[in-house]
């Protein structure tokens, strides 16, 4: 069963005074049931907040997050919208996002520039943790964290397929990278930590990892990037904790501690 619902905003009662609807309660009663929501989820200065097995489709984005923390984004899914799937700036502290999948998202306006997997971008914070999640399919990259000042950490995912023109768009200005960790602007790099911990990029078409002029010591702790691979190992179904079938399948056989794996805890 598919539930339908229409645009989301969660803002300060100043801001949004005339917004305001009556509540809508949405039932789900059956296993199984999908919440599709057409249009975005805006969140702006909102703390303590859980989100859990939603999907956005269709909107400008399909989750905006600004000035916000301590959110918990669980199994969420953000496909074909106009711009990034979920998008992430400003003023951001201790953030979890587990078990997202974000594809297929494209912009239109742009020919490809700027819609993303999820970008993390032009803020700072600590404590933003992104695991167990998917980006694929999307024009530009799969994971953006572009002039982000904070430490970032995103750990059992994957990124592929990216930077491809599916969509047929005039001019198409798609990156290709599955993994941008941050840089920024000569005038605006500054350190910013990283940690990339068993994730992995394959069918991308620039970069499967880069650092795209970021400037900072941390390491890349286990990761691995491939032209080619079965996508099938790594883009079933979910599970219903959000997890992936188990496999091994970049290891390397000789069983040192190099690769990555889909064995996630």
């Amino acid at each position: 069963m598919l539930l339908l619902l229409t645009l989301i905003s969660f803002l300060p009662l100043a801001l949004a005074a005339n917004l305001y609807v009556a509540p809508t309660t949405v039932n789900i009663s059956q296993p199984g049931d999908v919440i599709i929501l057409r249009g975005v989820l805006h969140v702006e200065r909102i703390h303590y907040w859980n989100f859990r097995r939603l999907t956005f489709t269709h909107g400008p984005y399909g989750y905006y997050v600004k000035d916000s923390g301590n959110l918990r984004f669980n199994q969420i899914v953000t496909r074909d919208n106009y711009e990034s799937g979920f998008h992430m700036q400003g003023a951001l502290s201790s953030n979890v996002i587990s078990y997202l999948d974000s594809y297929g998202n494209r912009d239109p306006r742009n020919s490809g520039e700027n819609a993303d997997g999820i970008a993390i971008k032009e803020g700072k914070g600590e404590g933003n943790i992104v695991v167990g999640s998917r980006f694929w399919d999307n024009p530009y990259i799969g994971v953006d964290f572009w002039e982000f000042h904070s430490k970032l950490i995103i750990k059992d995912s994957f990124a592929r397929g990216n930077g491809y023109n599916r969509w047929n768009l005039a001019n198409f200005t798609g990156n290709g990278n599955g993994f941008k960790l941050g840089g920024g602007s000569a005038v605006d790099i500054l350190l910013a930590g990283r940690e990339v911990v068993d994730c992995i990029a394959f069918g991308y078409r620039a970069n499967g990892f880069t650092d795209n002029s970021w400037d900072s010591p941390a390491p890349l702790l286990t990761k691995q990037s491939f032209r080619s691979v079965d996508a099938g190992l790594v883009a079933g179904a979910r599970n219903k904790n959000g997890k992936i079938a188990a496999s091994d399948f970049l290891v390397l056989a000789d069983g040192a501690r190099r690769g990555a794996t889909t064995a996630w805890k």
